[in-house]
């Protein structure tokens, strides 16, 4: 499960783990997404530039990155880094959602 939490480098959110990770945590529990004994791990990734930058050319090399994961058949890729679109949160979110369903039905055939 990823959570994507936006702010400012050197802001308290950026340096404060402690911080983020209970925010986060009492956010899924709000949601009723979990509950906090059953979280197992937790790791804080910090990216300065979260969206997509657009180079000349990218489109075929998106092409080929993509289908070498299709290929594999039991992963997903999904969201702005996934699948290297500029789409807002909701967007993003319920492309993940679709990909645990496409993920779900693959393996409930099985």
């Amino acid at each position: 499960l990823v959570a994507e939490v936006t702010c400012d480098a050197g802001d308290q959110i950026w340096s404060d783990e402690a911080l983020v990770e209970e925010r986060v945590v009492a956010d899924l529990e709000r949601e009723n997404i979990l509950s906090r004994g059953e979280i197992e791990e937790t790791h804080i990734f910090r990216a300065r530039h979260a969206q997509p930058m657009y180079t000349l050319g990218y489109e075929q090399a998106l092409a080929a990155l993509l289908a070498a994961f299709d290929g594999l058949g039991n992963v997903e890729t999904c969201g702005r880094q996934g699948r290297f679109q500029y789409v807002n949160t909701h967007v993003a979110m319920k492309m993940g959602y679709e990909a645990a369903d496409r993920l779900l039905s693959r393996f409930a055939e099985r």
